[in-house]
């Protein structure tokens, strides 16, 4: 069963795959867009803003090249104390060397970030943060960290509510599910991604649905469960592919 047991990574990066052919042409127009712009701005404020907007355009499929814009966006608004701009940069900074599968700058990043973010009054942001570290930790095999991080997340946004826990509810809950699924403590990892699926299942997102289901089938393939772990992996992948097609 062991070639069944995908990983959240492959999955982040099977996703970004199927979208790039879809979304090449208006990232395209968007990329020269922003490069225009930015040639003729002359306020270093504004130059910042366009300079992490230019990253994130590119961290998906060339995050070499994002990291080198965000890198200049960083220095650029540290030199002018331009605080918006500093944690966006990070995090860009942090998100592309996760790509380049540098996963300590990441994690080194993330923490600079989160840093900024206790002294601004931005739950959201805030936790975010703590699941981005959540998740680098996870991927450096740290999971009690990962777990530390992700609990203080789940936590934030339950107490704070509204947009905030319906844009990061899911994202936090699917990273505790991977945790303990890679923890090997099949219990906790079904329980997380079981109320994944039910928020994933409330705003009917086909690719969220797809990924809370894979977690699932990989708690099954980790306790021998063949013929479960089977259908659940066929119907992730069906609602994964959904996703991607109507994305």
């Amino acid at each position: 069963m062991k070639f069944l047991k995908l990983t959240l990574r492959f999955i982040l990066f099977y996703s970004f795959f199927m979208l790039f052919t879809q979304q090449h042409f208006a990232q395209t127009s968007k990329i020269e867009k922003l490069s225009k712009l930015l040639s003729t701005e002359k306020t270093d404020s504004n130059r910042v803003t366009l300079l992490w907007q230019l990253a994130e355009q590119y961290q998906a499929f060339k995050p070499d090249t994002s990291l080198q814009l965000a890198q200049e966006a960083l220095l650029l608004a540290q030199r002018i104390k331009f605080t918006e701009g500093e944690s966006r940069s990070l995090a860009l900074l942090a998100t592309s060397q996760y790509f380049l599968g540098n996963y300590p700058k990441a994690l080194d990043n993330y923490i600079l970030k989160l840093k900024i973010e206790e002294k601004r009054n931005s739950p959201r942001n805030y936790a975010s943060a703590l699941n981005n570290i959540g998740l680098t930790y996870i991927f450096l095999e740290d999971y009690i960290n990962a777990r530390e991080y992700l609990y203080r997340a789940d936590s934030l946004v339950n107490v704070t509510g509204g947009k905030t826990k319906e844009e990061l509810k899911y994202k936090i809950e699917v990273n505790i599910g991977e945790t303990y699924y890679r923890m090997k403590i099949p219990d906790s990892a079904f329980k997380y991604f079981n109320s994944a699926l039910r928020v994933a299942n409330f705003s009917k997102d086909s690719a969220a649905m797809g990924a809370a289901i894979l977690g699932k089938a990989n708690v099954f393939a980790l306790e021998n469960e063949t013929q479960k772990s089977l259908r659940f992996y066929s119907d992730a992948y069906s609602l994964l592919k959904e996703g991607s097609d109507a994305d």
